[in-house]
């Protein structure tokens, strides 16, 4: 029963495996349900992690600093080289998933999630955790978190349609509080050139 699946493991794993199955090219599929759950630990639990590690981050940057914001895009400036090995090579797989998605690759598209995943998990994070967790400093502090979280809005922008609800999560736990800011900010700015 394909429900079984889904409550079991998740709608998401089961549309990355299908996307990432030979039925994708046309090939006869015989299901395997350890494929699903090949990507549940494979993509969706390091995401998590991601994200849990990068909430609990920012919780310890606010307590720490509460007159202190995380940097913006406009206002983003970092001299790690690191960030800006992330900033290349996660944008540059984020492009490949997306013109493997323009061109109906779908199972390329799952491989370069896994290779986004490695180079966010065991790349960025890892060589950079102590950056991310405080231990060099405010600035190293703001931009190291700053870019963790560009990063993971601008997957769950991207990996909407493959990873719908994982996308949803991230914009319940992020972008959408930005959204509203800037609509609460919009709205008073409004307000204040109507005085």
């Amino acid at each position: 029963d394909p429900m079984e699946v889904v409550n079991k493991y998740g709608s998401d794993a089961l549309r990355l495996y299908l996307l990432n199955s030979p039925a994708t090219k046309g090939d006869v599929l015989k299901f395997n349900e350890s494929g699903v759950q090949l990507m549940v630990k494979d993509i969706i639990i390091p995401l998590k992690n991601s994200v849990k590690f990068l909430l609990e981050y920012m919780e310890k940057f606010k307590i720490d600093y509460p007159d202190e914001e995380l940097y913006t895009i406009d206002n983003y400036k970092t001299e790690n080289p690191l960030d800006a090995y992330a900033i290349k090579y996660i944008g540059s797989l984020i492009n490949s998933i997306n013109n493997n998605l323009s061109n109906y690759l779908l199972s390329d598209s799952v491989r370069s999630i896994l290779n986004l995943i490695e180079i966010l998990n065991n790349q960025f994070i890892k060589f950079n955790r102590f950056a991310i967790k405080g231990k060099y400093g405010l600035e190293s502090w703001k931009s190291s978190l700053s870019l963790l979280k560009f990063i993971i809005e601008y997957m769950a922008i991207n990996l909407a349609s493959l990873m719908p609800y994982f996308s949803e999560y991230i914009y319940q736990k992020f972008i959408k509080r930005f959204l509203l800011a800037i609509s609460f900010m919009l709205l008073t700015a409004l307000i204040n050139s109507l005085l």
